[in-house]
């Protein structure tokens, strides 16, 4: 039989006891009480290993683990299911990190309505603005052979710009409400179909 821990027998009989000095109106003070208060401990012991060597909470308990291997089971996948092999995340949760950051430091103190891009057109384009920044100051890196050296995120400044843009897309993807890697996943489909070099273009 498997014994109770006192921790839980005492909570137990500190419960009946608050009950039962609120009903009959005792105090610490009584000589009753320090009777009640052993009795209580003693009733509670005993309540207590009934129940723990009981069928039905036997049962309980063994529903319980079951229940609680399955839960970690599910997230165990939910895990998996966004890490890559090497423990990356995908980029759907990079999409969310990137966004809750950007809120926790203030830059959405406004949120965008997430129904209707046109009608929030100027906050919009003032995002996408940021983007082209980010690309045009990846390009200026290169023309000024700046592009290999270190920059402030510890890695080359060509890197850390374009870094910038996708970051930049990711948290305009969380404002405007829609999944990034699955419009990513799509488009990828699309392009696959798509004839060599289509357009005519020369990149």
């Amino acid at each position: 039989m498997e014994s109770v821990p006192d921790f839980i027998v005492e909570l137990l009989a500190k419960a009946m006891r608050e009950e039962i000095c609120a009903d009959f109106n005792l105090s610490m003070s009584t000589p009753e009480y320090t009777v009640l208060e052993e009795r209580c401990v003693r009733a509670a012991g005993r309540f207590l290993t009934e129940v723990v060597a009981s069928q039905e909470f036997d049962r309980y308990m063994k529903s319980q683990q079951a229940a609680m291997r399955e839960t970690i089971a599910r997230l165990q996948r939910e895990v998996d299911a966004a890490q890559g092999a090497d423990g990356s995340c995908s980029i759907r949760v990079w999409q969310e990190r990137v966004h809750k950051l950007a809120v926790s430091k203030g830059w959405h103190d406004v949120p965008l309505p997430q129904s209707d891009p046109k009608a929030n057109a100027e906050k919009v384009i003032a995002q996408l603005a940021l983007i082209v920044t980010e690309v045009a100051e990846a390009i200026e890196c290169l023309r000024d052979g700046t592009h290999n050296s270190i920059g402030k995120a510890g890695i080359p400044n060509l890197e850390e710009e374009i870094a910038d843009v996708v970051i930049r897309s990711m948290d305009l993807a969380s404002v405007l409400g829609f999944d990034l890697q699955s419009a990513i996943r799509a488009k990828y489909l699309f392009n696959q179909e798509r004839q060599f070099r289509h357009g005519n273009k020369t990149l």
